[in-house]
């Protein structure tokens, strides 16, 4: 599902809310910054995901042929690779 701007600035200003409503975080910089900076952070990974689907998929086209010829699922085959590409990367799906 891919988010636009207003809803990941939603999810994040949620968040920040929650854990400062709780106590789980004690500002010391401005409130608009630490949110500024997990939207930052979001769309950085929502980014970094998005490449990694792009370099799987770029991977399942190279072995198409090989794919068509096994019975394996192309869906389960792609989270495979997928998974793989993001643990090489240290990037946590």
């Amino acid at each position: 599902m891919k988010l636009d701007q207003k809803q990941i600035h939603h999810i994040c200003e949620k968040v920040l809310n929650e854990l400062k409503t709780k106590g789980v975080i004690i500002f010391k910089t401005d409130e608009k910054a630490v949110l500024q900076r997990m939207i930052t952070e979001f769309e950085k990974n929502l980014h970094d995901e998005a490449a990694i689907d792009a370099e799987a998929k770029k991977m399942m086209q190279q072995y198409q042929a090989q794919i068509q010829g096994s019975e394996m699922n192309q869906s389960k085959l792609f989270m495979m690779i997928k998974k793989e590409l993001a643990k090489k990367k240290g990037f946590i799906l």
